[in-house]
């Protein structure tokens, strides 16, 4: 059997508020992604 995420239906654009995570920035670490489903 196949496992469906059946959050991919939700899925839409954003315009990001920030250019990354606002405490990686500060500390000059790399924003890294993130992963929901």
């Amino acid at each position: 059997m196949t496992f469906q995420c059946y959050h991919v239906e939700t899925i839409r654009t954003v315009t990001p508020s920030a250019r990354g995570c606002e405490e990686c920035l500060k500390i000059g670490s790399p924003w890294l992604h993130l992963r929901v489903c």
